[in-house]
């Protein structure tokens, strides 16, 4: 059987939030916290609707807890309509032109085991499989390190952001070698030293 010349997508393509403020000459300290937090929740959640009720709870860790109208519509009119898009009153989404790249984005394992950042998904031997957002950015950042041991200590402060149990890390390990079925061998435990994912492995 020919065996398919695999490539890894570069992941660099992709415009922080930072540069598509700054090329649409918006500063962010023209936006309030809020805003700012709203814009970041569809911006991490690019190539994906974030429903009204994702910012309600986004709203109500702020003081001002007004309902979630009276940010977005003069956020949109702040920022300009094309870069956050309303679908009609269920939520917002990142504009085309700020997704394009992302959506084209996919990470090449093995032949036969693919990452689709955009969905937060892979494929299996052409099997489309969700996951949920930890598992994959767990998945996701191990794949960004290909080949190489990464901590469990640069997992938690990259990955999961905040201090958690390390045993948390290995629950979600063995969740993923799992979801991995017939690829579970690539995801590798090096003792005392931490993870990889062997990729570009035919």
């Amino acid at each position: 059987m020919k065996k398919k010349t695999i490539e890894r997508a570069a992941v660099n393509d992709v415009p922080s939030l930072e540069d598509i403020l700054k090329k649409n000459k918006i500063s962010k300290g023209s936006l309030t916290q809020k805003e700012y937090s709203f814009l970041q929740n569809i911006y991490e959640n690019r190539g994906k609707l974030v429903r009204c009720e994702e910012l309600q709870d986004i709203s109500s860790a702020h003081s001002n807890t007004s309902p979630i109208v009276f940010t977005m519509i003069p956020l949109v009119k702040k920022i300009g309509e094309g870069i956050v898009d309303k679908i009609c009153t269920v939520g917002y989404t990142m504009g085309d032109r700020y997704v394009e790249s992302y959506k084209k984005e996919v990470i090449v394992v093995a032949n036969g085991f693919d990452i689709y950042p955009a969905s937060y998904s892979i494929s299996i031997d052409n099997k489309k499989i969700g996951m949920n957002k930890t598992e994959f950015e767990l998945l996701h950042y191990l794949a960004k390190n290909p080949n190489r041991i990464v901590s469990k200590e640069n997992i938690i402060k990259d990955v999961w952001k905040i201090v958690i149990e390390p045993d948390i890390v290995n629950v979600y390990l063995t969740k993923l070698r799992k979801t991995l079925g017939p690829y579970s061998g690539l995801l590798e435990t090096h003792k005392n030293e931490g993870f990889m994912l062997r990729m570009n492995a035919a």
